[in-house]
């Protein structure tokens, strides 16, 4: 009885831990992209919006977002269900890639995120989320 309890716990164990995790935050080429665009978006509104053209704030930014962890969250909307959201517009030739960053209260604390729609969902830490969301 004893050995089917343990076989038992770690069956479950196992189980609990195959969840898909994300792959790696990829961004594309600064080279390529011509344009950032950020906007913070409140109860759906977009409340204030900034383009950046020159290659230090594009390689700033990236640099901010690629300080990322992978997660198992996945990513099945359009859009973040959350209030207070921030998008970036990644602008290449022909192409446009879109990030959102927000916070969500998850086990009795903040966590803060960056979710490509259909794509995954990245965890950063709180000095990088103000960062973004100040500049």
């Amino acid at each position: 009885m004893r050995n089917r309890v343990i076989l038992l716990f770690v069956f479950l164990l196992i189980l609990t831990s195959c969840g898909k995790q994300s792959e790696s935050l990829v961004l594309p080429s600064v080279d390529d992209v011509n344009e950032v665009g950020i906007s913070i978006i409140l109860n759906g509104k977009t409340v204030e919006s900034n383009i950046y053209i020159d290659s230090k704030n594009i390689t700033e930014i990236m640099d901010y977002l690629l300080e990322s962890e992978p997660t198992t969250i996945e990513s099945i909307n359009d859009f973040p269900n959350n209030n207070e959201v921030v998008e970036i517009d990644f602008v290449t030739v022909g192409e446009k890639s879109t990030f959102f960053v927000y916070k969500e209260r998850r086990i009795l604390r903040e966590r803060y995120y960056i979710e490509r729609p259909y794509y995954g969902v990245w965890e950063i830490d709180e000095s990088v989320y103000k960062r973004i969301n100040n500049f």
